[in-house]
């Protein structure tokens, strides 16, 4: 008899036995005239064992990448060369690259589905949509300034985006969504009561598809979204600076750091916060 193991949805590496790093492998500035830039790398590691199985070599300066449901193909932002890499994690190599327009700065890379990758491009305000039947770009997507994170619905009906904004004032940050069927975007989502999107830095999705939630770094609130009808219904204060969260499906629970106040707080998703 022969027994095949059913796992649960990646990229949960309890359930793929493997984890994935990225690597910048030194500081590059390709900008500086005789400044030798190393290219990063994409490390796996068997989660038995803790062993090293191989690095993929990428590009310049990767920053974040998303890894395919199926586990079939990693996707890593390259921010200094304005490229996507993307290569099978069973075999680590090949490795090929998708290049974006000069200036876009690739910073975060999202999928919740198959055939499709989103990448926030910080550089040039807009989300590249790949498609992973071809691995070429499909549509570009203006959104607002400087998006930094993105959060696709495990339904896969709508992505969400945390534009951190320029920093300069009146020009502050926003958050907004994109329809996947057709990558219209939807009204910026109004600020919660009393205050404004400072600098929304992060922005996770729950498992039932009914709320996003959005860390906000400047004015250190975490927003509830409705999914159906995109309106902030509750926040929480975690403290200016915070610049991290996480979801945890079995506790049902947010964590967030935040470095400035040295803290992590750990909230209770199952109630609005």
């Amino acid at each position: 008899p022969v027994a095949l193991p059913i796992n649960s949805t990646p990229p949960n590496p309890a359930s793929l036995h493997f984890m994935l790093t990225l690597s910048t492998n030194g500081d590059c500035n390709p900008l500086v005239i005789n400044q030798p830039c190393n290219r990063g790398a994409s490390t796996r590691i068997d989660v038995p064992g803790d062993s090293e199985i191989g690095a993929a070599q990428v590009g310049l300066n990767p920053v974040h990448a998303a890894l395919l449901p199926d586990g079939g193909d990693v996707f890593v932002a390259n921010q200094l060369e304005d490229t996507v890499s993307f290569y099978s994690p069973s075999g680590i190599s090949p490795v090929a690259t998708l290049s974006l327009p000069a200036g876009s700065g690739p910073v975060f890379v999202e999928t919740k589905q198959n055939n499709a990758v989103y990448v926030a491009n910080a550089g040039n305000n807009t989300v590249s949509v790949i498609t992973t039947a071809n691995n070429a770009v499909e549509d570009t997507i203006p959104v607002g300034p400087s998006p930094v994170a993105l959060a696709e619905m495990p339904n896969g009906q709508k992505l969400y985006v945390a534009n951190l904004g320029s920093g300069v004032s009146p020009v502050n940050g926003s958050v907004m969504s994109v329809n996947t069927v057709d990558d219209t975007v939807n009204p910026i989502i109004a600020p919660p009561a009393g205050s404004a999107w400072n600098a929304p830095t992060w922005i996770v999705a729950r498992p039932d598809n009914a709320r996003v939630y959005a860390l906000d770094q400047g004015t250190g609130l975490v927003a509830a979204i409705d999914t159906s009808s995109d309106m902030v219904v509750g926040t929480a204060t975690v403290g200016a600076g915070a610049n991290f969260m996480v979801y945890n499906a079995a506790g049902n629970r947010l964590y967030i750091t935040n470095p400035v106040a040295a803290t992590l707080t750990i909230l209770d998703a199952s109630t609005e916060p």
